[in-house]
């Protein structure tokens, strides 16, 4: 085993972010950027969602559903 060079402890790492990705965009009446996002894991399905930019529909959504914490 290798020694640790500082005596910090470990990180933690972050807990996991399920995404729903983009299945369908395009542009509202108003020239704005909106998506339609659904997660692969669950099915869950957005409908059709404002987006700021196109980057963040490309980033995708966190899914509500899997990333409950009960």
């Amino acid at each position: 085993m290798q020694e640790t060079l500082f005596d910090f402890p470990p990180k933690q790492s972050k807990s996991r972010v399920f995404k729903a990705h983009v299945i369908d965009a395009g542009s509202a009446p108003d020239g704005s950027p909106i998506a339609h996002f659904e997660c692969s894991r669950c099915d869950w399905d957005s409908g059709w969602v404002d987006c700021p930019t196109v980057t963040y529909g490309k980033r995708g959504i966190s899914c509500p559903i899997c990333n409950q914490t009960n």
